[in-house]
C-alpha cells in the first residue's frame, strides 16, 4: 500500500475534527499476526507507516487484508480490523458481525 500524495495532502489540509481512513492493506507491521512476523511476504500485506500515523491527525484507521482481528492504538489513532477471513476454513471464530467503533 502506498498513500498517494493527494491522500496525504488531503489529510494534512482538512479542517475536519475527526478523520477516518479505510484501506485494504495493513498500515503497520505492528498489526501483523505474531505467527507471520518476520515473513518475507509481509510487504505484500502491510506497509510500515507507524511514524506517519503517530504524527497524523487520523482518528481511526480501518483496514482488512489480514485474516485476524486487531484493535490497537498508535499515538491518538485507533487501528482496527474485524475480518471474517476464509469462512469455509473457520479461520476467524472471533469475527464480530455487530462490531462498531466510536469516533
Amino acid at each position: 500500500m502506498c498513500l498517494s500524495l493527494p491522500v496525504m495532502s488531503g489529510i494534512s489540509l482538512t479542517r475536519q475534527f475527526r478523520i477516518v481512513l479505510v484501506t485494504h492493506h495493513l498500515p503497520t507491521f505492528v498489526a501483523i499476526e505474531d505467527r507471520h512476523k518476520g515473513s518475507v511476504l509481509n510487504a505484500a500485506y502491510a506497509t510500515e507507516l507507524g511514524n506517519y500515523i503517530t504524527d497524523s491527525r487520523i482518528s481511526a484507521w480501518i483496514y482488512g487484508h489480514s485474516h485476524h482481528p486487531t484493535d490497537l492504538m498508535i499515538g491518538d489513532t485507533h487501528l482496527v480490523s474485524n475480518p471474517l477471513g476464509y469462512f469455509f476454513c473457520g479461520e476467524n471464530t472471533n469475527f464480530d458481525d455487530c462490531a462498531a467503533i466510536e469516533v
